[in-house]
C-alpha cells in the first residue's frame, strides 16, 4: 500500500524559496473579536491614485450584494474608502492603506514590497 504522504498531487515544480507573504487590515485595525490588532508595519498612502481605486471598486459588483447580506453593509465602498481616510489620519495623509509582512515561520525577511514601493510609504507615524 502507498501512503498518500508520499504521493504528489500536483505536477508544479516547488518554489525554490519560500514567496514574501503580506497581510492587509482586515476592513478595521481590529481582530474578529473585536481587539485591537498590532500596529501595521508600514502604512502606503494612496491619496494620488484614490480615484482610481474608486473606480476599480465599481467593478466589483459581487461585493455589493455578498456584503449587504454578509455583514449587513449598504454601502460596502464607502465604508473601505472610509476606512483609508481613518488609516490615512493616523498615518498623516489624507488616504493609507495599511499592511503587514508575514516574517515567522520561515517566511522571506526581504522589505521586497517595502522597497518597491518606497516613493508611497508614510515614515512619519
Amino acid at each position: 500500500m502507498v501512503s498518500s504522504l508520499h504521493t504528489v498531487p500536483v505536477k508544479d515544480i516547488p518554489l525554490e524559496i519560500t514567496p514574501l507573504l503580506y497581510h492587509t487590515s482586515p476592513l478595521t485595525l481590529s481582530d474578529p473579536l473585536g481587539s485591537q490588532i498590532v500596529p501595521p508595519h508600514f502604512y502606503v498612502d494612496v491619496t494620488s491614485v484614490i480615484e482610481t481605486k474608486k473606480k476599480m471598486l465599481e467593478y466589483h459588483i459581487s461585493q455589493i450584494d455578498l456584503m449587504r447580506h454578509m455583514h449587513k453593509m449598504d454601502d460596502f465602498f464607502g465604508f473601505v474608502l472610509e476606512g483609508n481616510r481613518n488609516y490615512g489620519k493616523l498615518a498623516g495623509v489624507q488616504y493609507a492603506e495599511v499592511y503587514w509582512q508575514h516574517l515567522g515561520g520561515g517566511f522571506q525577511k526581504e522589505p521586497q514590497v517595502q522597497n518597491d514601493l518606497a516613493e508611497f510609504l508614510v515614515t512619519k507615524i
